[in-house]
């Protein structure tokens, strides 16, 4: 009697189990079939963006970047994949991009502004804020939006030239 009635249990458990893997792999499939239709209804917005959006792994590699990113950078995607993030800032600036994003502060937002230098030499000054997206857990990823404000430095500079010079006329 105990072991029929063992091995109706285990028949049971059986059931059981194959029972719950095959609602856990619906589950999963609708679920990963709403992520991709997600990412479709985005994908304009991603592509057509005139900020520079990219995502970066967890040892801050390009993974993904939209036209205007590549456009910014003055990069191919398969060339950004090859190098951290931090190597595409002007020699001065690279210190503070490699510890402006230090995973000890991936778990919340963050916002520098830094210069690049793209292939052909030309320097770009940008606003860069990001974020992991997922608070709690292990850093697998960084999302970026990048705007490029190298005429808006530029301005800058230019208004507090004016500035310096017409107070120097009239002192």
């Amino acid at each position: 009697v105990i072991l029929r009635f063992g091995a109706f249990s285990y028949v049971l458990l059986d059931d059981t189990l194959e029972q719950r893997v095959a609602e856990r792999t619906q589950a999963l499939q609708i679920a990963s079939a709403a992520l991709h239709e997600t990412g479709e209804r985005y994908r304009p917005l991603f592509d057509g963006s005139l900020d520079a959006i990219f995502s970066l792994d967890a040892d801050e590699r390009f993974k993904a970047a939209n036209p205007a990113a590549l456009r910014l950078i003055a990069r191919t995607l398969e060339e950004l994949k090859t190098i951290p993030f931090w190597t595409s800032a002007r020699r001065s600036a690279r210190k503070s991009v490699r510890h402006g994003i230090p995973r000890r502060l991936c778990r919340q937002g963050f916002a520098i502004d830094t210069a690049f230098v793209t292939v052909t030499g030309e320097r770009r000054d940008l606003f860069i804020s990001g974020d992991t997206g997922d608070p709690g857990r292990k850093v697998v990823g960084i999302s970026c939006i990048a705007r490029d404000i190298t005429q808006r430095i530029q301005d800058r500079r230019c208004v507090a030239s004016q500035r310096s010079s017409l107070s120097g006329t009239h002192s």
